[in-house]
């Protein structure tokens, strides 16, 4: 007689096949939706390649545009702009755009069955993530040089391009508003309160009022650099100049995701400092396009405007961080943003950058305005030292063909009045004698920074010495806040410099004669720029030399003060950084 299976027989074949079915499930599912996204990449390269294509005919027929979009919807195509036609078999994403540049770059936004391709200009892989149709929009432009080191913008900052006459539009992120070959440098401004929400939800191409704008910004991206003189050998000649030696810088951009270059000598190359803040490393960072101006109740950064002076370091510095204070007019989150005030090496980064095939690589004409106007430019080089006479008013504008030359690139998108002008004290200092790390707080209890600290020169400037330290300023910052150098008691010391800072770099050096009575100073190889290092007695850098420097100023010039609000022709800079 033929026996049939048992209940438990049965039983365990069925648990069998729901163990099967539950390990082939995912396994299944996945193989669909592998295949799936592979579809859709190769139908996404089909029409990217057919846009090339459209824009390598266009090219032949003299028809191209400085813009094409196409955008998707329902599974349908239209023609939004331009005239590059591009013809293909496969089939339309379910939504999307698709962009064709004036270089002819693609770049795309194509949702389909839950999931989103995109593809920058400058990329050369499309990337796809499971998401909502909603969210799947446009990447940012990104430029190709720039390897990932790109324009990062945070709450309360706009993209703007800035035209050669001075106006100032929004940006269309998505496509080119900055181009580091053609040495145009990315802007960003902030805007006053009443205004904010209006420019945001602008489209690209509104004109920005001057009186809404609140501060201008540049974008420093982050880079390596070959250390052409590791400065282990320089010398000092103490009765002559030395011969020049300015040489274009070798830069390579970088992303904060690349292995840091940790070189030390000559011939090597080495990730600028500048980019690592803290224990942070940053894709680059936002320097005040001209001199800190406004007021001490409210801070701007604006050209043809008189430079914020006659404060002490710790004033400047914490002036330099309140614009990220809750509730600040500036639209910043502090949570997503750092402001502070320039350090030596973030200046040394600009200088560099300046200094390369992405930037003017020449002499920046200097500031010869007496009342210390922003962004203004000099119509000669000067000949002499602190004889050279200056300009009261503004000479050329910043905006201004002679003005350009002012600009760390040679037009208007770069960094202005890092030569003349104002004295720039940055945030790097020299450390006591005690050689603990611990910052000097300035040269006497008459003319110091403000912040706590010892006092490099206690019996200066007629003091009886009775006060050796400052103790009722306020505790200096972080230490990522500020740079801080050997202690040292002459200022031709040049072997206290650092790589990347713009000084020992630059050797060798000599003594110049600069005025017809015979008065000299000492300088650097680069542009008969004035050197001098921190001392004892004046233990804080400044930078750029002033109106009243002459033929030392420069973006290269290096000197040192005491930190006092006294001087009336000593401003500073700011600097954001994104969290």
């Amino acid at each position: 007689m033929k026996k049939g299976f048992t209940l438990i027989e049965l039983l365990a074949v069925i648990v069998i096949l729901a163990i099967i079915a539950l390990i082939a499930t995912p396994l299944i599912m996945n193989i669909i939706n592998e295949a799936q996204i592979g579809a859709f990449e190769d139908s996404s390269y089909a029409i990217i390649n057919a846009a090339e294509q459209g824009y390598a005919a266009s090219l032949i027929s003299n028809t191209t545009s400085e813009l094409t979009e196409y955008s998707y919807a329902d599974g349908e195509r239209t023609l939004v702009s331009g005239n590059v036609e591009v013809n293909y078999k496969r089939s339309n994403p379910s939504s999307g755009r698709m962009l064709i540049n004036e270089d002819g770059n693609v770049a795309i936004a194509f949702y389909s069955k839950g999931y989103c391709t995109t593809k920058s200009y400058a990329a050369s892989k499309v990337t796809t993530i499971k998401m909502n149709e909603e969210d799947c929009i446009m990447p940012d432009y990104d430029e190709t040089v720039l390897n990932g080191a790109n324009p990062e913008l945070s709450e309360g900052m706009i993209a703007v391009v800035i035209e050669s006459d001075g106006t100032v539009k929004k940006a269309d992120i998505e496509n080119k508003w900055y181009d580091y070959e053609d040495k145009e440098w990315a802007n960003a401004i902030l805007v006053n309160e009443t205004s904010r929400s209006t420019y945001e939800s602008a489209e690209a191409g509104t004109i920005i009022a001057a009186n809404d704008i609140l501060s201008y910004y540049v974008w420093i991206p982050r880079y390596k650099y070959k250390i052409w003189n590791d400065g282990n050998e320089y010398t000092v000649n103490t009765t002559s100049e030395p011969e020049s030696s300015e040489q274009t810088i070798e830069i390579v951009f970088e992303s904060n995701t690349t292995t840091k270059s940790q070189g030390d000598s000559t011939g090597e190359w080495l990730t600028h400092p500048a980019f690592t803040f803290g224990t942070e490393d940053l894709n680059g960072i936002w320097v005040g396009k001209f001199e800190t101006t406004g007021t001490t109740d409210k801070v701007t950064i604006l050209p043809n405007t008189t430079s914020l002076r006659r404060l002490n370091i710790n004033t400047m510095f914490t002036l330099s961080r309140s614009i990220e204070d809750s509730g600040n007019i500036y639209g910043l989150a502090a949570s997503k943003v750092d402001t502070h005030m320039m350090k030596n090496m973030e200046w040394g980064a600009v200088a560099y950058l300046s200094h390369s095939k992405y930037g003017i690589d020449d002499e920046i004409r200097y500031n010869n305005s007496t009342t210390y106007i922003t962004g203004c430019a000099a119509s000669n080089e000067p000949t002499t030292g602190y004889s050279t006479p200056g300009y009261s008013g503004c000479e050329n504008a910043y905006n201004t063909e002679t003005g350009y030359l002012a600009s760390t690139t040679g037009n208007i998108t770069g960094i202005y009045d890092m030569a003349g002008g104002s004295y720039e004290y940055v945030m790097a200092v020299m450390e006591d004698s005690t050689a603990t790390n611990t910052p000097l707080s300035g040269r006497n209890s008459l003319y110091n920074s403000g912040f706590n600290g010892l006092l490099g020169c206690p019996t200066c400037d007629s003091q009886d010495g009775s006060i050796t330290e400052i103790t009722d300023g306020i505790n200096f910052p972080d230490s990522k806040y500020y740079d801080l150098y050997e202690y040292g008691t002459s200022s031709i010391d040049y072997s206290r410099g650092k790589l990347g800072d713009a000084t020992i770099e630059l050797g060798n050096f000599g003594k110049s004669t600069i005025e017809t009575n015979g008065s000299t100073r000492y300088i650097s190889s680069w542009y008969h720029d004035n050197m001098s290092i921190v001392t004892f007695s004046s233990p804080w850098f400044f930078r750029g030399g002033s109106v009243m420097y002459g033929k030392g100023n420069g973006i290269f010039t290096s000197g040192s003060g005491d930190g006092r609000k006294e001087y009336g022709d000593v401003s500073f800079r700011q600097v954001l950084t994104i969290e």
